[in-house]
């Protein structure tokens, strides 16, 4: 039985190490100055719609995420950020630590940041400089740590209200795919809506194996970033084992289909467990993640047969997270479980 904990479980799709396999049989420049680079780095530039960004290729979304606040951002400043995203909750404080800026977090709908409070907040810590630090860039999921999308229109009004106050942007797009098939929508479409200066492209979760990226799009902030990659230990030096995983996963469509098939296997095991008794969904599902609250005598057994987090423990919600490789045999499996469980 396969995991539902989370896509960092699965495996990397076989396309991925077949194309790895290929390109490992000679010398190539070292330290992302080969052409499996350059050539991964114009492709995202076209899936992305922006050929003037600037790709820099990573290991892991924590660095990801932390080089684009620092890349940006000074001491003195502050990023927005939503109360429940991974920045604020999971990053074991490296935005604070290694990036050296303030998180301030922003109240929010399922996941979703509620920018009537953003305001709020905005006003109150540029009334209190210099005592605060100064608000300077907002950042937020597409998708969100509760699987929930923006759409376009609330993703066009994100990047209204970071002009009104003059805040950049920042996209962690971890799982950005899965909101891309949820919205039927390009991945050029959700980056013009919301036109941010800098975001987190991931890959790792949705098939790849050590493979993200720090896409700059806003040309202010181009300088220097692969002084700051090697400070912060990501400028690996086999760097086309990294970056050329991009090349099949976009000509290929690898990403669609994995995307596509976690998404739909999410909707197939919400439909089997919603009406459950005992079972309470406490959030939307629009992409690959379930949320809902269990009796709690059932939670250690049904972990039993596929891991699962417990998200909040006093209420004893539970996630539920499908990847590219869930089958619905899988489902049926963990089901099964789940009804007989319910039953007892």
């Amino acid at each position: 039985m396969k995991s539902f904990a989370s896509d960092n479980y699965s495996p990397v799709s076989p396309e991925i190490f077949e194309f790895l396999s290929k390109i490992n049989v000679e010398h190539v420049r070292s330290y992302g100055n080969d052409e499996y680079t350059k050539q991964a780095s114009e492709i995202i530039k076209n899936e992305l719609g922006c050929n003037t960004a600037q790709i820099n290729f990573v290991l892991t979304g924590t660095a990801a995420n932390v080089l684009s606040l620092k890349q940006c951002l000074r001491s003195t400043e502050s990023v927005l950020v939503p109360q429940t995203s991974h920045l604020n909750t999971n990053e074991g404080g490296s935005p604070e630590i290694v990036g050296g800026v303030k998180l301030i977090p922003v109240p929010v709908v399922n996941g979703k940041i509620i920018l009537e409070e953003a305001e709020r907040i905005i006003l109150q810590e540029l009334d209190n400089l210099p005592h605060a630090p100064r608000p300077k860039m907002l950042s937020v999921a597409q998708s969100t740590e509760y699987g929930t999308v923006y759409t376009i229109d609330e993703l066009k009004s994100i990047s209204k209200f970071c002009q009104k106050y003059n805040l950049l942007l920042h996209l962690d797009l971890c799982r950005v795919y899965n909101a891309a098939v949820a919205l039927n929508l390009s991945l050029k479409e959700i980056i013009s809506a919301a036109n941010p200066d800098i975001a987190s492209l991931g890959g790792t979760k949705n098939g790849l194996m050590f493979a993200e990226a720090v896409v700059i799009f806003n040309p202010d902030f181009h300088d220097s970033f692969t002084l700051l990659q090697k400070q912060g230990m990501q400028l690996y030096s086999k760097m086309r084992y990294l970056s050329a995983q991009f090349i099949p996963y976009f000509e290929q469509k690898i990403w669609f289909k994995n995307a596509q098939n976690a998404n739909n296997m999410c909707t197939y095991l919400y439909n089997q467990i919603k009406d459950l008794p005992g079972v309470k969904v406490t959030t939307p599902v629009q992409t690959n993640h379930i949320f809902v609250t269990l009796p709690p005598e059932i939670i250690a057994p049904l972990q039993q047969v596929s891991p699962f987090y417990v998200w909040d423990l006093k209420t004893n919600e539970v996630r539920f997270v499908t990847s590219f490789d869930t089958t619905k045999e899988d489902v049926d499996g963990f089901v099964s479980k789940f009804k007989e469980l319910v039953k007892n």
